[in-house]
């Protein structure tokens, strides 16, 4: 058996030898056609085709192009769309989904098939009976042109090598457009043979077919979905390895198989057809298609077909569906892309309107440091409550008193013998008695009578007349309660001193009336101007949007993003200064004043202010 196949594959090459070399004198020099060089020509070229074919009638095609309306452009079964229109297809719609409609229309076996998809966009690759090995027709002659093409684009030939009296542009024009079987025997002849090509193309299969089909994989025409899916992706990843094969495949058929209905967008296809009697008995009808669909986001199919019902109507419509999957899919990413991107914008202005918040806190100080408090000596007696004194104290108190009693009693005694005068002794003991009981108290209540020097107003107009000029240090020494406010330390960031410089920058004060003075303590009321800090953020933070937009519209995606998809870190940093440093440049229109009753009170023989909530909130812009 094995003896008979090898007579068999010789007497088929002797015969295709001779065959190539008579049709060999039909190649006449520069008349015969060649394919365009280049996918970028021949792309626009078929653009410029759709356009031009785009409203025309089916007989009015078949006129001008000089085509049997019924073989060539109705395929053949007279149809002008696909059977039962296009298919509607959703957001929510998979892949499987719409196929199973497709299959539906058709009332199509899947047995029958083999299909194939995959998308350059999402990578997203599908596949019915995608392992199953079917017959290809005609579609072999790409694997056939990878082969030489890539001796081509390696230097090992030219395009105008000649073969069998032709050069080899002349031959993958034949193959690919017209489907020539002659042409492409000599290209077999060229490589060696039948079993020489099945050997050398399976590096362009992306498996080895060799141990699943054995010795029939030397002599059948056997491929998978898969495996042309893999061809037609190492076509469009690399288009200058393999010169001129795609730029045929778009001229290949215009009108017939993937492109009989689907005339948006250019396809670059290669079409087959067998029909013979199998080793089953049965008469089989192979018609079968791949290519490339050049949409936005370009696509690979593949259909194979094994006596299936409208083949012809079934890979069109095919095309057709895939072209609106595809555009579906498209729409959905942009959608998601665009909501992503939305979603790291708003977070990027978040992260912003925080960084802002921190340089706002930052720029007033934050909170003000705290220090031991200055001790306080003060007081009229009305300003104190006599509180619990300590046992001691009661102790001498009562001991004052017995002692006073015990001198009236003797008093008394002596009075009645007439040796003392009792009504200057009783008065000596009262005021004796008296001035040992304010010791006692006045040990407790601290200073009971001061004459103040100075005028309580003096302390705060020095207090803010140093600050206003950045003495902080001289502004500290006017306050009872703190040794620092912390406004003396400008802080780190850049955009930080931006805000602290504004705020400093901004303080101004005034008294609205002279102080109110009780003894000892006095409130003196101050008109206190400064930056709201708040407005400034707020301000910044409308800006935030617009400058990204811009930025987004006006640079290149590389300019904005990184490989991840989020902002590049220069872009925001960008963005952020410059939304702060617009705000600043009004910053005036962001004063505000806060009325503020400072109180004085005289301690160590003058005058001191104390702080208050009001006062550190002003000082920091309102950020406390």
């Amino acid at each position: 058996m094995k003896l008979f196949l090898k007579k068999l594959i010789l007497l088929a090459a002797v015969v295709s030898v001779l065959f190539s070399s008579a049709a060999s004198a039909d190649y006449v020099g520069d008349n015969n056609p060649a394919p365009p060089l280049g996918v970028e020509a021949a792309l626009e070229r078929a653009r410029e085709f759709n356009e031009s074919i785009a409203n025309k009638s089916p007989e009015e095609l078949a006129a001008e192009y000089d085509l049997d309306l019924y073989t060539d452009i109705l395929s053949a079964y007279g149809n002008t769309e696909p059977l039962g229109g296009r298919i509607e297809i959703s957001e929510d719609d998979t892949w499987q989904d719409v196929m199973d409609r497709l299959f539906s229309i058709y009332e199509t076996d899947t047995y029958r098939v083999g299909v194939g998809y995959y998308n350059t966009l999402t990578g997203e690759e599908q596949y019915v009976n995608g392992d199953k090995y079917m017959v290809s027709a005609s579609m072999f002659k790409i694997p056939t042109n990878m082969i030489i093409a890539d001796m081509v684009s390696s230097g090992k030939i030219t395009m105008d090598t000649e073969i069998a009296g032709a050069p080899y542009s002349y031959h993958e024009y034949m193959t690919i457009v017209h489907s020539d079987n002659e042409r492409w025997m000599d290209l077999i002849n060229y490589l060696g043979g039948y079993s020489q090509f099945k050997q050398l193309q399976i590096p362009y299969l992306g498996s080895d077919p060799t141990e699943e089909l054995g010795w029939n994989y030397q002599i059948d025409n056997y491929y998978n979905a898969k495996q042309f899916i893999h061809m037609l992706r190492t076509l469009y990843d690399d288009p200058e390895r393999f010169p001129g094969i795609i730029e045929c495949m778009l001229e290949a058929n215009p009108f017939s198989d993937f492109k009989e209905y689907e005339h948006r967008y250019p396809i670059a296809q290669k079409y087959g057809y067998v029909a013979q009697n199998e080793s089953d008995g049965a008469y089989h009808t192979y018609i079968t298609c791949c290519g490339i669909v050049y949409t936005d986001t370009p696509f690979m199919i593949v259909m194979f077909t094994d006596n299936v019902n409208l083949a012809y109507d079934l890979l069109s419509s095919y095309a057709v569906t895939m072209v609106d999957y595809t555009n579906m899919v498209a729409e959905r990413e942009a959608k998601k892309q665009a909501e992503a991107e939305e979603q790291k914008r708003l977070e990027e202005e978040r992260v912003l309107q925080e960084r802002l918040e921190e340089d706002a806190a930052a720029a007033a100080a934050a909170e003000p440091v705290e220090v031991t408090p200055r001790p306080i000596i003060t007081g009229t007696i009305d300003q104190r409550t006599i509180g619990n004194f300590s046992l001691k104290d009661c102790l001498i108190m009562g001991w004052i008193i017995i002692a006073m009693i015990i001198c009236f009693v003797l008093i008394f005694r002596r009075n009645m013998s007439g040796r003392i005068n009792g009504f200057w002794a009783v008065l000596a003991i009262i005021f004796a008695g008296l001035a040992m009981l304010v010791c006692v108290v006045a040990a407790r209540m601290g200073t009971l009578y001061s004459k103040p020097k100075g005028e309580p107003s003096e302390p705060v107009n020095s207090f803010f007349t140093a600050l206003c000029a950045g003495n902080f240090t001289e502004a500290y020494s006017y306050l009872s309660d703190y040794e620092s406010l912390g406004l003396e330390n400008p802080p780190d960031s850049e955009e930080s001193r931006l805000l602290y410089n504004a705020l400093r920058s901004s303080y101004d004060y005034s008294f609205r009336s002279d102080a109110v003075r009780d003894r000892l303590h006095a409130v003196q009321n101050v008109s206190f101007r400064h930056l709201n800090l708040d407005a400034v953020k707020n301000d910044a933070s409308g800006r935030i949007t617009p400058l990204l937009k811009e930025i987004v519209e006006t640079r290149s995606r590389s300019q904005v993003y990184d490989d991840e998809g989020n902002y590049l870190e220069s872009v925001t940093d960008e963005v952020y200064r410059k939304a702060l440093t617009e705000a600043l440049n009004n910053a005036a229109k962001y004063y505000t004043s806060s009325e503020l009753d400072i109180e004085v009170d005289y301690t160590d023989g003058k005058w001191m202010m104390s702080t208050s909530p009001e006062l550190i909130s002003a000082l920091l812009g309102g950020a406390a």
